[in-house]
């Protein structure tokens, strides 16, 4: 991949005095203020007649695409199956939905509501907005776009989308498997939130290109990658580490008990399946296993999610 040379990358990571320090954001969608290098078309190609419904790529960038436009393609994902994607999003994409599957957790993604309200290209702009949809680009996924956090569970109302609504869990649950590949989550945005967006920045770029050196080091400590996804784990306790299990929903945590970190995962006994019923009502016996999908260092902490005991072993 040829990427452009001497860019400052902290472009796409939220600044230190932002609660979020670290982790992926946006492209910008407009000039602004903003130098060229933060823009969508300087990474993705320029997009033509958008507002027409005939949204076409344009070579933009000469560091970038030097000697054709960039292109969509159609391919066949794991779980979600086939979507229409711009082409330095296919492989990523690919990524984590086989690390989301392997990991046991394709039931965190409702395929059906997925590809018949979410989906990748479409040619729009943004909502309430002037300028183009990152979906016209095809640089974006919705995913579970009709599933809501009601009342500390999660409900599917197709009467309306999440936008600008708190993340529910299954969401969160996923979040991390596309942040520690660069992207861009509309679950951490503040105005408006966006819980079922999930989109590509020049992070995954270099993650692709394995250019790891030139990642901002805040991304990395934050973000670290995990294994099948992204760079390798960085920042995290060592294993026999004392954490305290925590469970996220949406900007809430809920103590659940105390476990020790072994370099992979987090394995606590079954009385404390009582507390997160949010996740699963079975009482299978013996100990349950936790993926770890993010962690505070500062405090100790890991998030976990649940495991279907089917897959315990």
């Amino acid at each position: 991949m040829n990427l452009p040379q001497n860019i400052d990358y902290s472009l796409f990571i939220y600044g230190k005095t932002d609660s979020r320090y670290g982790l992926p954001c946006y492209t910008k969608r407009y000039s602004g203020n903003w130098p060229v290098q933060a823009r969508t078309e300087y990474w993705f190609g320029g997009l033509q007649n958008w507002k027409s419904g005939n949204c076409t790529l344009t070579t933009w960038n000469a560091g970038l695409w030097t000697s054709a436009a960039p292109k969509r393609t159609l391919s066949n994902f794991p779980i979600i199956g086939r979507f229409t994607v711009h082409q330095l999003m296919q492989e990523p994409l690919y990524k984590i939905m086989s690390a989301i599957q392997d990991d046991g957790m394709a039931s965190c993604i409702d395929v059906e509501n997925t590809r018949t309200v979410g989906g990748t290209y479409v040619c729009r702009g943004v909502r309430g907005g002037s300028t183009a949809s990152p979906h016209s680009w095809g640089i974006a996924i919705d995913i579970n776009p009709n599933h809501h956090l009601r009342n500390g569970k999660e409900v599917l109302d197709k009467s309306n989308t999440n936008y600008n609504e708190a993340s529910p869990p299954s969401l969160v649950a996923i979040s991390t498997y596309f942040t520690r590949m660069g992207f861009t989550w509309g679950g951490h945005w503040q105005n408006p939130k966006d819980p079922m967006h999930f989109e590509i920045t020049p992070l995954t770029l270099l993650i692709l290109a394995e250019q790891y050196n030139k990642l901002p080091q805040a991304f990395v400590e934050r973000c670290g990658g995990i294994q099948k996804v992204g760079i390798k784990k960085k920042g995290y306790p060592p294993a026999g580490t004392a954490v305290k299990i925590v469970m996220q929903y949406g900007d809430a945590y809920e103590y659940i008990g105390d476990g020790i970190y072994n370099g992979e995962y987090v394995e606590i006994p079954i009385r404390f399946l009582e507390t997160i019923t949010k996740w699963s009502q079975s009482k299978v016996g013996g100990p349950y296993v936790f993926n770890v999908v993010d962690h505070i260092i500062d405090q100790n902490k890991v998030y976990v999610v649940v495991r279907k005991p089917q897959d315990n072993g």
